[in-house]
């Protein structure tokens, strides 16, 4: 995370979907975002490629490389609520994602939604 801190958020580029494939990627060795950077620009566009490849929005998508968990531990994959649902990886007692428009933003475990185990 400390690496990318800073980054300025920018749908297909840096937005929660490349940030958590590229967590997926450090755990499994396949980042599963590669493919999908740059090819969109809009929250609509990356709604419509998750339901193009995945069959729905962040519950279907996550689920394809992760199986929901009742409680997430440090490292998995959770969406929580920010100003609207977006994933995140829970980084101890706070959930780690994009910050809209910059940045990373962490809240309480309390606005979790769903958490997931990245499957091996």
């Amino acid at each position: 995370m400390r690496e990318n801190d800073g980054q300025i958020f920018e749908h297909g580029q840096w937005d929660c979907l490349i940030y958590l494939g590229g967590w997926i990627g450090v755990e499994t060795g396949r980042n599963p975002a590669t493919e999908f950077i740059g090819t969109y620009s809009t929250e609509f566009e990356a709604a419509r490629i998750m339901h193009r490849q995945f069959g729905g929005g962040l519950h279907e998508t996550i689920s394809h490389f992760a199986t929901p968990v009742d409680r997430p531990r440090t490292g998995d994959l959770v969406i929580a609520q920010f100003e609207g649902e977006a994933a995140a990886i829970v980084n101890g007692p706070v959930v780690t994602g994009l910050g809209h428009p910059g940045g990373f933003a962490s809240v309480g475990r309390h606005a979790l939604v769903q958490g997931y185990r990245i499957n091996a």
